[in-house]
């Protein structure tokens, strides 16, 4: 993910290694970034091609290569339990392409 904003984690965690350390992380976690993008992922593109498949129609083409996804606004906050995290919040905002 690439963008630029702020990030905050608000946790805990003990352990030697980093198994140990994971298993037992529990706090906060926000993020609120602006003017960014998804790396690896074109989610367009991805949404296009699960319909041609459901529609049996032609693969759509790539718009990116590298994979990526831009976006205008990305914001979640999220709790973590035992080193896994649950939002219920998340928001991603896309400038609009047609």
């Amino acid at each position: 993910m690439a963008g630029r904003g702020n990030v905050n984690v608000r946790a805990t965690a003990r352990g030697a290694g980093f198994n140990a350390f994971m298993q037992t992380l529990n706090g906060h976690f926000d993020a609120n970034l602006a003017d960014g993008a998804l790396e690896g992922v074109d989610l367009g593109y991805e949404v296009g091609l699960a319909q041609s498949l459901i529609k049996h129609t032609a693969e759509p083409p790539r718009r990116s290569n590298p994979a990526r996804t831009k976006f205008d606004a990305f914001k979640m906050s999220a709790e973590i339990t035992n080193g896994v995290a649950r939002t219920s919040d998340l928001r991603f905002l896309r400038p609009w392409c047609g």
